[in-house]
């Protein structure tokens, strides 16, 4: 079963303009990578279709309101262990996660007007309770944090 960690939704003020923020984590089972799956497009586009879901979950939970356009990006990836990786290897799955943000209503697309940078970066591990075993394991999660643009940001 799916579990969520730090789930919220956060309006803050810099120099007086309003900044709004949408953060929710979403916990998978296994991760949608750009190396995993090429060989059976169908079971790439199941695990992409079952992270979208689990992330427009996740965002209903954390009761994320839409964030006025143009937007950043944030796609902490948290590992299920201290090894080195490619934090970017698991693009399709941030992809699978930012296609939720838009399905939920948060941004209106993905395109590039919109979302004006898309920043990937290593988080902590995320350990939530598995109860087929009974005890805490590691996950693969991705904590989407959707901020507006600072003003005057163009392409």
């Amino acid at each position: 079963h799916t579990a969520y960690r730090r789930q919220r939704q956060m309006c803050i003020r810099d120099r007086g303009s309003v900044l709004s923020r949408a953060e929710f984590t979403t916990v998978g089972d296994k991760w949608a990578t750009m190396n995993g799956s090429r060989s059976n497009h169908y079971a790439h586009q199941a695990l992409m279709n079952a992270w979208k879901a689990r992330a427009i979950v996740a965002a209903r939970q954390a009761r994320c309101e839409p964030v006025p356009e143009p937007v950043t990006i944030t796609a902490t990836v948290h590992r299920v262990s201290r090894a080195s990786s490619d934090a970017h290897n698991v693009s399709p799955t941030i992809k699978a996660c930012v296609d939720a943000a838009v399905a939920c209503g948060l941004i209106s697309d993905d395109n590039d007007d919109i979302v004006r940078a898309l920043t990937i970066r290593r988080g902590p591990i995320v350990r939530t309770t598995d109860p087929s075993v009974g005890k805490d394991v590691a996950r693969p999660a991705i904590t989407l944090t959707i901020s507006t643009a600072p003003e005057g940001e163009t392409l």
